[in-house]
């Protein structure tokens, strides 16, 4: 009996048919998604999960894919990715991304108390250099788009993510 996670044998893709692959592992990868993007809903996740397997058919017909659930949360999270980029563009409001780690679904209690942590820090930063931050860090956006979105120069972004990170291993340093 094999288990979420475990490699599945290099077999002829008959063998090991995209549909049975789809029913395996489609329910565990979207509830991820939602998870780990919490700005993802139901209905963008089943969108994603479509378009992660429709992503994978070139690998899975070369019969490359030793890993099955590692690439597909790695094709996957970089749609979301894709997809929370677009809507920032499209002016949403930014929403954090929350990341787990491949091995634990919940992930353990210190990793935890640290994402709690530097959550509680980053809202404590002032709130430009908080902005830009978030945004490079957790919504993925390149400098350029940072200094577009708020209309400032990239040299002024850098200075403000250098800021940002300065404060926050000064604030890390003083709980030590």
């Amino acid at each position: 009996m094999t288990h979420v996670g475990d490699p599945l044998p290099a077999a002829p893709p008959e063998a090991v048919s995209l549909d049975a692959l789809y029913r395996r592992y489609a329910r565990w990868l979207g509830r991820t998604l939602r998870q780990k993007f919490r700005g993802v809903d139901a209905a963008t996740s089943e969108d994603l999960v479509q378009e992660t397997y429709a992503r994978v058919v070139p690998y899975h017909a070369r019969n490359v894919v030793r890993h099955p659930r590692a690439l597909l949360l790695q094709v996957a999270s970089n749609l979301a990715r894709d997809h929370m980029r677009k809507s920032l563009q499209a002016g949403a409001a930014p929403v954090l991304i929350e990341e787990h780690s491949e091995t634990e679904e919940h992930g353990s209690a210190p990793a935890q108390d640290e994402a709690v942590l530097m959550g509680q820090l980053i809202e404590k930063l002032p709130g430009k250099i908080r902005d830009v931050f978030v945004l490079s860090r957790f919504a993925g956006m390149s400098n350029q788009q940072i200094a577009d979105r708020m209309n400032l120069s990239v040299k002024r972004v850098e200075a403000l993510m250098t800021s940002a990170l300065t404060l926050l291993a000064a604030q890390l340093a003083a709980r030590d």
